[in-house]
């Protein structure tokens, strides 16, 4: 039996007015009160939306209570609605006690209530989209389509994971159980490692929904670092990776990959130069790529936006199946298509790190980015340490707005030395998995970062100087490219 707009409010008011927590679980569901969508004659409003919400604030209120006809009463008095209204109010009571429906049935009416509002949406598009095509307003037109594609999709996306409580007092029913079966399967409770012992064995990888975060100065090798991850990421861990890069052009992105995987000198490959002897070399490991998972490149500088590599998130989960290790490269040069056209740098930043915590979140898996480090924040803490005041790396250190260190897992500072090719690495933000600051080898004619044993580090960390120059002033010119996606499974033929 199809239930209409209306039978499906009303059950669902049911529900919530005689089923504990049941107006929390809608909240957990996103329900608010524009997604009540029924008319009442003479009522300029939606009558059962204004019950929802209305019950939602008293069981805010109340911590728990669930509406009952005399609170819904003398909440009408104290507001001073004139009589009519609490008369349609009263009858509307009625209404929702005498619908029929069952707690069981819950979860599939809040998903036909979210489906019905994202038809709304499809039908306010089309008629936004006509007036752009009537007025040949093509960009707007495409913008619009976008903005309310990404609307409808958060609406039936439904990511929100149900809440886990426990009682630590009978723990002896449950701990040790947990406990061993991780024992007994230790693969199935780590995430993708970064390939860096002294944080895979803090963090056991990075796990699905976490944001991670690396900060370091400008062009102080935040591209070369995400790219050695992702790497490591698709070879050793075998993930699909999705890559995004908003500052470099697919073929930049080709030289700078095959020089990692190869060890063939970057500026060989750069300049068509390389011997036959690194041509077999080149050729050689670009075929061990095809590992059967993907490693795909999205350069998009026009689009810089969680919605679009949403976009595309969707799109590979369609084609070649769902990434498993998502690099956006960097979140410095990004915004959110809803940010505001006055807001400051920083507060694009702060929108754009809101977009990919979402992201991380919906789909399940660890999104890493990079941030450029505040200069003028790093001198002052380095400042301040010399007082023995602070550390070198704060939290402050990050350019943008709060948000990025609040929705962060992992925060990690690089302090990179390039004189003797020696990047430090320090915690920024840990959550549950601080480690002892460490250092690693880069070899840049082959953009590759290379991890040094117990001995290295012990001998380097005890003749680090914490007053390392911070990074100059260069910047990379903006230069913009064609949209465009590389798949390296199928790249050898480009070389």
């Amino acid at each position: 039996m199809k239930l209409n707009q209306r039978e499906i409010e009303l059950k669902i008011l049911n529900t919530i007015v005689n089923v504990d927590n049941a107006v929390f679980i809608a909240a957990e569901k996103s329900i608010k009160e524009y997604h009540f969508l029924s008319k009442d004659p003479g009522i300029k409003g939606c009558l059962t939306g204004k019950f929802y919400k209305i019950a939602q604030d008293y069981a805010t209120q109340s911590g728990g209570s669930k509406l009952t006809e005399v609170v819904l009463e003398s909440f009408l008095l104290k507001s001073g609605k004139e009589e009519a209204i609490r008369n349609k109010f009263a009858n509307l009571w009625l209404e929702v006690q005498n619908e029929e429906t069952s707690f069981d049935e819950f979860s599939h009416l809040i998903s036909l209530l979210k489906e019905r509002y994202s038809i709304k949406l499809m039908s306010e598009m089309v008629d936004q989209i006509a007036d752009h095509v009537n007025n040949d307003q093509a960009r707007d037109a495409i913008t619009t389509i976008s903005t309310y594609v990404n609307t409808m999709h958060e609406e039936l996306d439904d990511f929100q994971k149900d809440k886990v409580s426990f009682d630590m007092s009978l723990a002896s029913d449950f701990f040790l159980k947990e406990y061993d079966e991780r024992a007994m399967n230790p693969d199935l409770f780590k995430g993708v490692n970064c390939g860096f012992s002294q944080i895979d064995e803090k963090t056991f990888g990075f796990m699905p929904s976490q944001l991670v975060v690396l900060l370091a100065p400008s062009s102080g090798g935040k591209s070369v670092q995400l790219l050695n991850w992702a790497d490591h990421a698709h070879r050793v861990c075998k993930k699909n990776v999705l890559y995004f890069s908003f500052e470099m052009s697919e073929w930049l992105c080709k030289l700078r990959h095959a020089s990692l995987v190869a060890e063939v000198d970057y500026s060989h490959i750069k300049s068509t130069s390389m011997t036959p002897a690194e041509r077999t070399l080149v050729e050689k490991n670009l075929k061990t790529l095809n590992n059967g998972k993907y490693f795909e490149y999205v350069e998009a500088l026009e689009d810089p936006t969680p919605e679009f590599i949403e976009q595309k998130i969707r799109e590979m989960s369609a084609s070649k199946g769902q990434p498993e290790y998502i690099v956006a490269d960097y979140i410095g040069n990004m915004h959110s298509r809803s940010t505001s056209k006055n807001a400051k740098h920083w507060e694009k930043n702060g929108d754009a790190a809101e977009g990919l915590f979402k992201i991380a979140k919906r789909y399940n898996v660890p999104v890493i980015t990079a941030q450029q480090i505040n200069r003028e924040s790093i001198k002052e803490n380095r400042k301040r340490k010399e007082d023995g005041k602070s550390a070198a790396y704060y939290q402050d250190a990050a350019s943008g707005d709060q948000r990025l260190m609040h929705l962060s897992t992992y925060v990690i500072g690089m302090e990179p030395n390039r004189e003797d090719s020696i990047c430090f690495y320090h915690p920024v933000k840990m959550r549950d998995a601080w480690f002892t600051p460490f250092a690693a080898k880069w070899i840049p004619e082959y953009n590759k970062v290379v991890e040094m044993n117990e001995a290295q580090q012990a001998a380097l960390m005890a003749l680090k100087s914490a007053d390392m120059d911070s990074a100059g002033d260069y910047e990379k010119p903006s230069v913009k490219y064609d949209t465009a996606e590389i798949d390296l499974s199928d790249w050898i033929n480009d070389f």
